[in-house]
């Protein structure tokens, strides 16, 4: 069967069921041999001749050009014996042969899962797994420099991608200066401005000669081959980690709007964001010039800024790409001072700068204001900062230990009218990002999307996507998305709080349930004082409230924290009169079995004694709370502390005047607030809580004026009577009960299964 009689036939039997087809569609100069449309998605097809013709590196660049000039995500490459298929939104090239002996049928059947609601399960091209392991050994075997061994392997593979666009010969490993020429003649000088010494290259020769040519190289491979390449150590110390493609669709997806016109990354890496704008901007009908003037990038490694050359070059091959706005230079120290006032505009003059953007005009100013800046910014703790990021900052009066992811959620607020940035969850809870949370609330935030699945598994941290938009100041939505292909119409799931119920909060990170905040409020608004027990060399020294000043001053006192069979509880306030010899300890007012502890360790006693002349130097001011929670427990129990005076393994609570403690007592006690302590507090080596003041500070409590004043006695009989304190509570805030108790459960059986690890 002939090309031409396969078009045909296969057309027919498209257009018999339903779909709309357009033969010799114009794609720039060229033309894409069918286009196939239903359902508001479009597949490219390209037929040709045989086996061989199938899968040249040609045909496959052919058809990613005209898949990504008209924003398409599917195509087809057609032969009257097989079937090729390739995903432009994976990690890369995807390809199955899927039909074998030209079943025209079988075609229509695929084109019909791909156009429908359903998803094509595309496999990855295992030569391009292989060609990556082979090259990531040889990099990282290479004497010198591995970046320079890195760089010379990119620009052979964006070379052998694009030479059959042009004519060119193969790779000349001989002299590659020679081919590098042939190639910067044509275009993409900037992708080729460093050049590693031709002792370099020769490494990868045996590699590119024994390579199939149907290997199929993306915009997206480079990002892909980048991640897979890198070692955990450099991708650490860098603090760049490839973004997976579905999330940067999904942020894409979510700050786009008709508005947007041009784009910044102020920490471009392998240029993924950028290549997604690119097809946004490419629905707009814009010609790959015109795009290129609207996407801007910045990263401090030459490297990261040759890999984003590579990603826009390879939208559009045979196209010039000469005119790329991507910059290599230390993002802080280049957009930092113009927000702190030390400089009106930023300059694009300097030599490093020109030199390496390669434009084709002079653009003199870097622009004051972008429609949108889009990052994954890097993951690098303060300790590791230099101090001239630290002096920068602190003109704008935020404290100096903030991680520098927060450095460019700054830059991206002042660059944009729209700023979406992926970064560590710790911006959500942590003290230290306090500040930077009244930032975005300042500022317009508007989304905050947590995942719930690891994003980045080799950072160890979990990560959230937030949107800022200026101008914007009403309710701020919040989700959780586990797989973000599904995550459409995020608005409509998500949650809403109101700014002010989070300007008061000092975490942002709430009970996965239902409830009604307007009734609720931080436990620190109802307190005068919340402190830990007495801690350090001071622990074990406790006064009885009963014994008066002079006998504080005059004898020793020491507690037994655990005479023999007495729990720490039972131990509360008892204290020992511990003189010199003990000799006064039987006129003290104490239990008998104390005394009979004294007298059989007498002796042990008289060794640990302290002197007169170090408990006089105390000046520990003692602690009398209201109210006391073990903070080491498998079940945290608020309870009356009897005005006695706590140790370490506790926290005393005092409430305000005007608050009832026993009616506190009742509220602490309900399962809403044992939720947010199972799900929040940090856990002790053996799974039990390990609460902290600051935990308890944060806590969302129900607001005790919320309820009547027979809903106050009735809580304030059944302190500790979970199920009547749950059925007010949860009636009064709107929270299904048997839902709460469920996730309640789930929670502790969690910490347990941890305390086995």
């Amino acid at each position: 069967m002939s090309e031409e009689d396969l078009r045909i036939k296969i057309a027919n039997i498209l257009l018999n069921n339903g779909f709309k087809v357009k033969c010799e569609v114009p794609v720039g100069p060229r033309h894409a041999d069918m286009v196939v449309s239903a359902n508001g998605k479009k597949v490219v097809v390209e037929f040709k001749k045989d086996t061989k013709e199938s899968t040249t590196l040609s045909a496959f660049t052919q058809l990613a050009g005209y898949c990504s000039f008209l924003g398409v995500r599917y195509g087809i490459i057609v032969n009257p014996r097989e079937l090729f298929v390739f995903d432009f939104y994976k990690h890369g090239p995807f390809y199955e042969k899927l039909v074998s002996r030209g079943d025209t049928e079988k075609i229509a059947n695929v084109l019909n899962v791909i156009l429908s609601d359903r998803e094509l399960s595309i496999a990855f091209n295992e030569k391009l797994n292989y060609l990556v392991d082979i090259a990531r050994n040889i990099i990282y075997s290479v004497k010198g420099s591995r970046e320079d061994a890195f760089r010379a392997f990119l620009q052979i593979f964006f070379y052998e991608a694009v030479r059959h666009v042009y004519g060119l010969p193969k790779f000349s490993f001989a002299n590659p200066k020679h081919s590098i020429e042939l190639i910067k003649n044509i275009d993409f000088a900037g992708i080729y401005a460093v050049i590693p010494d031709d002792s370099v290259f020769q490494y990868f020769k045996q590699l590119f000669d024994n390579i199939d040519e149907n290997l199929f190289v993306s915009s997206d491979a480079v990002g892909y081959i980048y991640s897979r390449i890198l070692s955990q150590e450099d991708k650490k110390a860098l603090g760049q980690f490839y973004t997976p493609l579905d999330v940067v669709e999904f942020m894409i997806t979510l700050a786009w709007d008709d508005f947007t016109n041009t784009v910044l990354d102020p920490a471009c890496g392998s240029g993924t964001f950028l290549s997604k704008a690119y097809d946004k901007l490419r629905e707009y009908g814009l010609r790959h010039d015109e795009i290129l003037k609207r996407l801007w990038g910045i990263d401090i490694s030459d490297f990261a800024v040759m890999l984003s050359e590579l990603t826009l070059a390879l939208k559009q091959p045979h196209e010039k790409t000469n005119r790329l706005l991507i910059i290599n230079t230390d993002t802080i120290e280049y957009l930092m001072p113009r927000i702190v006032g030390e400089k009106k505009t930023v300059s694009l003059t300097s030599e490093k700068i020109k030199n390496r953007m390669t434009l084709i005009d002079t653009v003199e100013r870097f622009p004051d204001y972008f429609d949108l800046v889009i990052m994954n910014p890097p993951y690098i703790r303060h300790e590791l900062l230099p101090q001239k990021y630290k002096r920068i900052l602190k003109r704008l009066h935020f404290p100096k230990n903030i991680d520098l992811f927060a450095y460019f959620l700054i830059i991206g607020i002042a660059y944009s009218r729209k700023m979406c940035a992926i970064v560590p969850d710790t911006l959500l809870w942590t003290f230290s990002n306090k500040v930077i949370r009244d930032y975005l609330l300042k500022h317009g935030l508007k989304y905050v999307i947590v995942s719930k699945r690891g994003i980045f598994p080799d950072a160890k941290v979990r990560s959230v996507i937030i949107l800022c938009e200026k101008g914007y100041q009403k309710d701020v939505y919040f989700a959780e998305v586990e797989n973000f292909e599904l995550a459409t119409k995020i608005k409509d799931r998500a949650k809403r709080y109101s700014r002010k119920f989070l300007a008061r909060v000092n975490k942002w990170v709430f009970p996965d349930i239902e409830f009604d905040d307007t009734k609720t409020v931080q436990l620190s608004e109802l307190i005068t004082d919340i402190k830990m027990g007495t801690t350090t060399s001071l622990r074990r020294f406790f006064v009885n409230p009963s014994l008066s000043q002079e006998a504080r001053e005059r004898y020793c006192i020491k507690a037994l924290v655990n005479p023999r069979g007495k729990t720490i509880e039972e131990m509360i306030g008892y204290v020992l009169q511990l003189s010199v010899g003990l000799s006064n300890f039987e006129s003290v007012n104490i239990p008998r079995e104390l005394k009979q502890y004294i007298r059989q360790y007498r002796k042990e006693l008289e060794k640990t004694a302290v002197s007169r002349k170090f408990m006089k130097s105390l000046t520990h001011e003692w602690f009398y709370p209201d109210i006391v929670v073990n903070r080491l427990n498998s079940v945290p129990l608020f309870r009356p502390a009897n005005k006695l005076p706590i140790i370490n393994r506790f926290i005393g609570i005092t409430p305000k005047k005007n608050v009832d403690s026993r009616l506190l007592i009742a509220l602490l006690n309900s399962s809403f607030v044992m939720y947010q302590l199972e799900i929040y507090s940090p856990k002790y080596a053996n799974g039990v809580l390990n609460l902290t003041v600051k935990d308890l500070k944060d806590l969302l409590v129900p607001n005790p004026e919320a309820f009547s004043e027979r809903e106050k006695q009735v809580l304030r009989e059944n302190m500790f009577n979970i199920d009547t304190i749950d059925k007010i509570v949860c009636e009064k805030l709107k929270i299904n009960r048997n839902e709460l108790i469920k996730k309640l459960e789930s929670a502790r059986k969690s910490r347990i299964c941890y305390s086995k690890k």
